[in-house]
This record gives C-alpha cells, sequence and structure tokens, in this order.
C-alpha cells in the first residue's frame, strides 16, 4: 500500500498532546473541613488526578487514539495497490464492434467490456490522465486524456449499442496520437480482438490487451441479394455457421408477408448458400434465422429492391465469347459490341476492354481484363502459371465467389496507384483489384477470361454479376443494404427529406444535402418527402463476415513497436481513505455513547451519596 499525501501523517504527533491531557490533570483548590468522612470520594479524585502520575488503563484515551489515527491515515488518502490499472497516463480503446453484442459473456460482453473499461479508469493512479478510444466504425476519442474520472465514467453512460465493424487500425492510429501527449502511457485494448484486429498497425508504447472471453458460437445472415432470373425475381442468402453443426429454420418474407420457412443443415465452420427461385414481387424483402446462438442481431437482414434501366455495357478489344456468355445472362444489362481502332461514343453506363485501352477513356465506369501498360493502370510486365492464393472474403465484388481453384495461364503484373485495392491476388502479385478516380469506377483483372481455367468454373458468372452490380451507375433511389455506422448517400433532394428509422426516430435531410450517417440500428430506413410519402428505402444488416465471427482469435490484436515495459511508472491504485473516514466516525460516535454513560454513571453515584 502507498499514500498520495504521505506527509499527513505528521498530523499522528498530535497524539502526543492527546495523552498529556490525560496525564497534565488541574489541581483542586485546597479547603479546611471539619471531618474527611463525607469528602473521601474528592479525595480519591485530587489522588487519581495528580500531575505526572503512572498512565493507568483509560477505554475514552484507547478510542480517541484510534479515531485519531484513522483520521490521519485517510488524509494521508492511502493507495490500494491491486494491479487493477497500470501506473501513469492511459489510452484505453473499446471495442464496440458488432460482435461485442455477444451474450457468450454475462450479461454481455458489451457490458462486461464497458464495466472493465470504466473500472480500469476508477483504479487509475492518482493524476494520472485517462483517455478513452472507440474502435467502432468510425474510431473516436469518447472521453479525455483527464484527471477526471467522473468525466470518464459520464462519457461511459452515453454510449450506445454496440454495431459496425470493428476499425482497430485508426483506432490504434488514433490512440497512439492521443498517447503522444500524455507521459508514460500505457494503451489498453478491451475487447473480443477478432480478424480484424490484426491488421492493426504497431504502436510505439506499452500495449495491453484485455480480453473479453466467451464460448464464441455464432451462426447469422452474411449476405442476401435478389437477381432476376428466368423463372423470375431470384433470392440468394449466405449463412455462416462459426460452431458446431447445427439445424435451423430459414424464413422469407416480402413486404411483411410470410413467403415460405423451411429447415436448413449448417455444416460447422462452413459458409453455406441458400437460394430461393420464384419470388413474389415486393419492394422490401427480410430473411430470418430462427437459431439459438450468442448474437442475435445477425440472425435477420433485409434487402431492398429498387429497379433503374439495364446498363449499358460496350465491349472493345479482343473477343471473349464466355464474357459475352456470361453478360447475356444477366437481364439487367444491354450488350453491345464496339469496333477496334474507332472512336468511342458517349452514353454507355460500363466501358470494358479486353486487352489494350485506349490513352484516352471514355466516360463511364471501366472494366480492364488483361490490360496492357497504361497511364491509368501501369503494367510491368507478364507472368506466367499463377494459382489464387489469397482473396478479401468481405468484399462485395467476390460475394458467393471462391477463386481457390482458380489456375491461370497467362496475367500481367499490375504495378497499383495508390487509390486503388488488391482483392485477389497469387502471394503479392495482384489479380484483382478495384478502386475509383475522378468520380470513375475502374475494376482490373489482370487476366483474360481465354488465359485461365475461371469461365468454366461456377464462380465465373457470379463474378460478372458482381462486376456489372458494382460498376453500373446507382439508381435514383437507395436500394440493397449497408453496414451499420456507414454513411448512406441519398440522392441530393430539392426539397428536405425525413429518414425514418427502424425504431421510428424521424432525422431531418436538408434539401441539397444527401448524406445520413445515423445507420447504427439494423432494419429498414425509409425516406419521405414533405408530404410523408416514401421516395426511397434502404436497410442496414449487422452480419458479416468479421462480426459474425465470435470465436476467440488467437492472435495479437495490438502489436508494440519501441515500446519499452521496463519504463518507470507512478503507482497504479485507488483511493482508498473514504472507508477509514467512515471508521473513524464510527468509532466517534461509541467514544461519545461511553463518555455520556459513564458520566451518567458518575452522576448516580454522587446523588446517591
Amino acid at each position: 500500500m502507498s499514500f498520495a499525501a504521505p506527509l499527513a501523517l505528521a498530523l499522528g504527533l498530535l497524539s502526543v498532546p492527546l495523552v498529556l491531557l490525560y496525564l497534565l490533570k488541574p489541581r483542586r483548590e485546597e479547603r479546611v473541613v471539619p471531618s474527611t468522612f463525607l469528602w473521601r470520594q474528592a479525595l480519591e479524585e485530587v489522588q487519581a488526578n495528580a500531575p505526572w502520575q503512572k498512565l493507568k488503563r483509560n477505554l475514552l484515551l484507547l478510542l480517541q487514539l484510534i479515531i485519531l489515527s484513522l483520521l490521519v491515515l485517510a488524509l494521508a488518502r492511502p493507495l490500494l495497490n491491486s494491479g487493477i490499472a497500470p501506473g501513469g497516463d492511459l489510452v484505453l480503446i473499446l471495442d464496440t464492434s458488432q460482435s461485442m453484442a455477444a451474450t457468450d459473456v454475462r450479461p454481455s460482453r458489451w457490458e462486461a467490456a464497458v464495466h472493465r473499461v470504466r473500472e480500469l479508469a476508477q483504479n487509475a493512479g492518482v493524476g494520472s490522465r485517462v483517455a478513452v478510444v472507440t474502435a467502432g466504425p468510425t474510431p473516436r476519442l469518447l472521453a479525455g486524456p483527464t484527471a477526471d474520472k467522473t468525466a470518464v465514467a459520464n462519457a461511459l453512460s452515453d454510449l450506445g449499442a454496440p454495431h459496425g465493424d470493428s476499425n482497430l487500425r485508426d483506432a490504434a492510429i488514433l490512440a497512439r496520437s492521443v498517447a503522444g501527449r500524455l507521459k508514460e502511457p500505457t494503451i489498453l485494448l478491451v475487447g473480443d480482438g477478432g480478424p480484424v484486429a490484426s491488421e492493426a498497425a504497431p504502436v510505439p508504447y506499452t500495449v495491453r490487451f484485455d480480453p473479453v472471453k466467451g464460448t464464441g458460437a455464432n451462426a447469422g445472415i452474411l449476405g442476401l441479394s435478389t437477381r432476376s432470373g428466368a423463372t423470375g425475381r431470384q433470392l440468394w442468402v449466405s449463412i455462416g455457421n462459426y460452431g458446431p453443426a447445427r439445424a435451423a429454420t430459414l424464413s422469407f418474407s416480402v413486404d411483411g408477408k410470410l413467403v415460405d420457412a423451411a429447415k436448413v443443415q449448417l455444416p460447422a465452420d462452413t459458409v453455406t448458400g441458400v437460394a430461393r427461385d420464384d419470388l413474389p414481387p415486393g419492394a422490401v424483402i427480410q430473411a430470418k434465422l430462427d437459431v439459438q446462438d450468442s448474437l442475435e442481431a445477425d440472425n435477420t437482414a433485409w434487402h431492398v429492391d429498387a429497379q433503374g434501366p439495364p446498363a449499358r455495357v460496350l465491349l472493345l478489344g479482343q473477343e471473349s465469347r464466355f464474357l459475352e456468355r456470361a453478360l447475356s445472362l444477366l437481364p439487367d444489362v444491354q450488350v453491345f459490341k464496339g469496333k477496334s481502332g474507332a472512336p468511342h461514343e458517349p452514353g454507355y453506363d460500363i466501358y470494358v476492354f479486353n486487352g489494350d485501352a485506349p490513352a484516352q477513356l471514355p466516360p463511364g465506369n471501366v472494366l480492364l481484363l488483361g490490360p496492357k501498360n497504361s497511364a491509368l493502370l501501369p503494367v510491368r510486365g507478364e507472368m506466367e502459371g499463377l494459382p489464387v492464393t489469397s482473396q478479401k472474403e468481405d468484399s462485395l465484388l467476390l460475394r458467393f465467389v471462391d477463386l481457390s481453384n482458380t489456375s491461370i495461364a497467362r496475367a500481367s503484373r499490375l504495378s497499383l496507384p495508390d487509390w486503388m485495392e488488391t482483392l485477389a491476388s497469387s502471394g503479392d502479385v495482384p489479380l484483382l483489384v478495384a478502386g475509383e478516380t475522378q468520380g470513375r469506377k475502374v475494376v482490373a483483372l489482370a487476366f483474360s477470361p481465354e488465359n485461365s481455367d475461371l469461365p468454366l468454373q461456377v464462380a465465373f458468372p457470379v463474378l460478372v454479376d458482381n462486376l456489372m452490380r458494382h460498376l453500373r451507375p446507382q439508381p435514383p433511389a437507395v436500394s440493397g443494404a449497408v453496414r451499420p455506422g456507414e454513411t448512406v448517400q441519398l440522392p441530393a433532394p430539392q426539397q428536405p427529406l425525413t429518414v425514418v428509422s427502424p425504431d421510428g426516430r424521424h432525422a431531418r435531410i436538408a434539401a441539397g444535402t444527401g448524406a445520413y450517417a445515423a445507420t447504427s440500428l439494423p432494419g429498414v430506413y425509409e425516406v419521405r418527402n414533405q408530404r410523408g410519402a416514401v421516395v426511397s428505402r434502404f436497410a442496414v444488416n449487422a452480419g458479416s463476415a468479421n462480426e459474425s465471427r465470435i470465436t476467440e482469435s488467437s492472435q495479437t490484436p495490438l502489436r508494440t513497436d519501441g515500446a519499452r515495459p521496463d519504463a518507470p511508472q507512478r503507482p497504479g491504485g485507488a483511493e482508498r481513505w473514504w472507508p477509514l473516514a467512515l471508521l473513524a466516525l464510527l468509532v466517534l460516535l461509541a467514544e461519545w455513547w461511553l463518555y455520556n454513560r459513564l458520566q451518567s454513571r458518575t452522576r448516580r453515584v454522587r446523588r446517591l451519596a
């Protein structure tokens, strides 16, 4: 145990004058009396109060010394060094992502984590400053840095429910920036880690991970999409089961009316796809998974259809029958073939270049297949005999697509600009990349379909469909689904609009602006005009490959870089002065009661005498 104000212990010297008060008693005035019989008791008191006599046992003195000792210790502000919080300044990273809502920790991972962060802040060392950073979809500085523990507790009380994906990388960058203003800081992450956590950049400070552990069994809907087919509208549901094999009931509703329900078998630790043909017409489609698991939010998903005109696609470069065949199967795509060397006329939504691309690209989004060197996408030669070794599972362009069995005979070695992202690769060789520059979406496949066995696989038409969905212009109304915490770009309205969230709350969108960011709650959001009519809808779904996989991660969420774990730090611990002050008050009451009882007994004896 240590003390925050050790100099206050010097007040213990007050015990000396307290004892002297019991040794130095005032002398009685001497009087001559005819007899001492009636004054015997008075004589005894005179003898007992003689100055500098030997100190006798006195319960009142003992109680008063105890009271003084307790008050002195309370003024010294003792610190209980329980090891709950490290010494020095603290930067606490709180995981606020969707997986923290899992109930495999009672009452939930979220409540346990918030309680832990509050406890760490309250038990920080005296004078230590505390900051709290959230690691949700958009990391932010929630509180601090401050030495006011009440301000941190109030900020934690204002947090909403966990939602969205964990963005631990940006949270670590923000925490590192905050720690740079503190003295001997410790960065401490409280959460369940997860697969995204391993992508976080190292930080040059002492780092600790305080995990919120659970059993981690969960099944959830990862994706929901529709397309028009020969037999009508088709629905595809992707279900991830992260745990033992189980059976569940999957039901479908269209505009609130139940359409179908069936049992589905979910193998252990597997993603399963379920298709439903001939779906009735309707704007809002809901899929619900009836299963007992630890995370309820991802058991329901929604999809909003807002059909626009067919996308006009112009094919240029080398002929590709595989690509033409895959495009012809898409009902919402019109395919046109251009002539090599001819000017590229505007008016098309998507331009597909198989091979060479012109120096001056036409307006519209672009798909490059086996591209050659150009200013838009530099190429450094070719490579042969490449397998697909990795792909980004959560990318919408690779939704329901497995490229692991694809073999590539020849591919261009792409040199990516900063605005492009690798979605699939062979080692360090990018194979599928995507990005956006100057308002134009660009997707590049490093190889032509004819130079691989991809067209012979089921994944090829699905990949083409995903690429067209990504590259086609957005319809005038918002459609599909977004992740919790993402900002939805609504068409800029001429008049004010109102967005109604699933819980009935209304948010006003000013004329000329179309951004809406309050998407933390899963469900269907309605966009209404001034007359109250619904002009568009969009859905927010909680399930994802990262957040539905709530199994405990064996990876280290944060890594240190140049940290000094042996750096000197002030002792941590919470002040525990108030129990001593309370105990001193109780002893004072006992001393008062005892004193009054002794005085009453003395008065009673005198009356009897």
